[in-house]
């Protein structure tokens, strides 16, 4: 997440990708290090590293230092014998299959407790609660969670749908204003609406918001990302993603449930 965003050149100014090529080359050290320490070290400024920080998505270069200590300790966390597409195999006895699940569920959890931002899930959460209506754009299994959490936000009273559900997304897309969310949920990032509909979508005004691990996508109100651990074709099943994604709903409506509780 916040390694890759490190590494997408397309983000930053020379100066800013000077900064990053230091950060990448010297992992272990940047918890140990000032600003300054690294502005020099970068051959950049203070005011250069906080920009960069900000493009991240963070406060500033202490809690950049504090994301990616994070980081480095889920991904040397993540060097399990877990394999996420195959938790199993051939000829393992029902006792090892259930346990293989249950590492691969709870890695999977931890993996995007410590990944996810805490306040783009909040963020997220009151984009929910100020929405008149929420629209949710989903396809194939991620349909089957995003229909779990608008039937729950509906018991809250919020006026949720899945607008794709009945093959009516045009229709249901020119019904959209700008005092509505839309919600898209996609592990790859690729299965979007048609431009039409997205143009459509951006001219209403309405805010949005992508559930995804697709760690390219920008131009949505909030983006929630979590780790590409599945691959998105050769697999058995969709363990990981799901359980990510239902994990985040989970989160969402927690936080939605907390904000509103008495």
């Amino acid at each position: 997440m916040l390694l890759e965003q490190l590494k997408n050149t397309t983000l930053f100014t020379p100066v800013e990708q000077s900064v990053c090529d230091y950060i990448l080359s010297h992992l272990d050290q940047i918890s140990d290090l000032s600003i300054s320490e690294l502005s020099q070290l970068s051959y950049s400024s203070n005011a250069t590293i906080i920009r960069l920080c900000r493009k991240l998505g963070l406060k500033g270069y202490s809690d950049f230092k504090i994301n990616l200590v994070k980081e480095l300790e889920r991904v040397r966390k993540e060097k399990s014998d877990v394999n996420m597409d195959f938790p199993f195999i051939k000829k393992e006895s029902t006792q090892e299959i259930i346990n293989r699940i249950a590492v691969l569920s709870n890695e999977t959890i931890h993996t995007c407790y410590e990944s996810i931002s805490s306040i783009q899930l909040e963020k997220a959460a009151q984009l929910i609660l100020k929405a008149n209506h929420l629209f949710v754009y989903a396809a194939g299994d991620s349909l089957i969670s995003a229909t779990s959490f608008v039937n729950r936000l509906v018991k809250l009273k919020k006026h949720a749908f899945i607008a794709n559900q009945y093959g009516e997304i045009s229709a249901m897309s020119e019904t959209v204003t700008a005092q509505d969310l839309v919600l898209f949920v996609s592990y790859s990032g690729a299965t979007l609406p048609n431009k039409k509909i997205m143009h459509q979508l951006k001219r209403s005004g309405c805010k949005t918001l992508f559930i995804t691990s697709n760690d390219a996508v920008y131009d949505f109100d909030v983006t929630i990302q979590f780790p590409k651990r599945e691959d998105f074709d050769h697999k058995i099943a969709t363990f990981y993603s799901q359980i990510s994604i239902n994990y985040i709903f989970h989160c969402l409506y927690a936080i939605v449930y907390s904000i509103g509780y008495q």
